[in-house]
């Protein structure tokens, strides 16, 4: 019950937990529904992927509905390419796994240690990208797989050409059921607002903490903003805009995260002169309740990222009371509450636009 209620916050008791288990469950129950569109696709390419190996006699034909799980997850954005890429990454994990069995040949208890090691790196790697993690855990289950330490040269090829079908199947099941239009880009408009408040909330941290290699990081959050952008205005572009409703939304949100990315580069024009040394403690920690509120909660696959706005508004407040913290030699914190003012209200008048 304690569980639920975490997990359902705010909802008290295990029977309203439930009730807000079936909520959400039947609130999918949608054509438009991303996670639905991902329940049929795993469905039917998983079970396709069963019969195609029983109907072939492939060796190791686990490997094809394997691929399949590995390689499909509830994306809208980005769908062909990250699929193609766990498909490359269980592909390179079968063959460094597969091409060790066989020259190590671990056995029975001795299996433990390249899995244990193989899963350690799918979790260390988890934050380098799907590539590496799915690599590193498609390894492990080679090596978990072969328990009895008899692979040769004839697994490795049976066990590659399972991958490449698994992964062709993960590929067409997206384009035979790819999701709409419309949910692809509130999905990319989700990604090009947490990507520039990323980089907002770098910059912002700047002023009351020093940044190592300042530039390099300040590039690197600017870069992702960047490459977001450009995939929102790809799948803007895709979608039909004739309804005036989707030509003033588009509008209203552009004009807004153009407001925030100008802010953004007004702050990261006085971060250098920024002395975060000389700064009250208590606006510090102001100052990083806001950047925590701005981040919010991580991304959830399938569903478009938004903004908590009652906490940014929250924090916001708490902001503007430390201000009578600031001495006159602050001046580039005072340029920080100005530019934050107006990261608050367009952020806001974001989540306004997108309900």
């Amino acid at each position: 019950g304690e569980a639920c209620a975490l997990h359902f916050a705010g909802v008290p008791g295990l029977r309203g937990a439930q009730r807000a288990g079936w909520a959400a469950i039947t609130g999918q129950l949608s054509g438009n529904s991303p996670i639905l569109r991902h329940a049929l696709r795993l469905t039917v390419a998983t079970g396709v992927a069963v019969a195609l190996a029983r109907g072939i006699g492939l060796g190791h034909g686990e490997w094809i509905a394997l691929t399949v799980l590995l390689a499909l997850r509830p994306e809208t954005a980005h769908t062909y390419t990250r699929c193609i890429s766990r498909v490359v990454g269980v592909l390179a994990g079968v063959l460094v796994a597969t091409v060790l069995a066989i020259l190590l040949h671990p056995a029975g208890a001795l299996v433990a240690v390249p899995v244990v090691v193989a899963l350690g790196l799918s979790y260390a790697l988890a934050g380098f990208g799907a590539v590496p993690m799915t690599g590193a855990l498609a390894a492990g289950i080679a090596f978990l797989l072969d328990i009895e330490g008899t692979a040769d040269s004839a697994d490795l090829s049976q066990r590659l050409m399972a991958v490449v079908l698994g992964g062709g199947l993960a590929v067409a099941s997206h384009v035979l059921l790819p999701d709409r239009s419309l949910v692809r880009l509130r999905q990319r408009a989700g990604e090009l607002l947490k990507a520039e408040i990323d980089y907002a909330a770098t910059v912002i941290r700047g002023f009351v903490h020093p940044l190592p290699h300042a530039g390099t990081t300040l590039n690197a959050a600017w870069q992702r903003a960047v490459r977001a952008r450009s995939a929102f205005e790809a799948a803007s572009g895709s979608v039909r805009a004739e309804a005036p409703e989707v030509r003033r939304w588009l509008t209203s949100y552009r004009a807004a995260l153009n407001a925030v990315t100008g802010a953004c580069v007004t702050l990261e024009e006085h971060v250098a002169a920024a002395r975060p040394e000389s700064l009250d403690p208590r606006f510090v920690v102001a100052v990083d309740d806001y950047v925590d509120a701005l981040r919010g909660e991580p991304p959830s696959a399938g569903q478009p990222w938004t903004v908590d706005a009652r906490h940014l508004a929250e924090t916001d407040a708490q902001l503007r009371d430390a201000a009578g913290l600031l001495d006159r030699q602050n001046t580039a914190q005072r340029v920080l509450l100005a530019e934050t003012e107006t990261i608050t209200r367009h952020l806001l008048g974001v989540e306004v636009i997108r309900r």
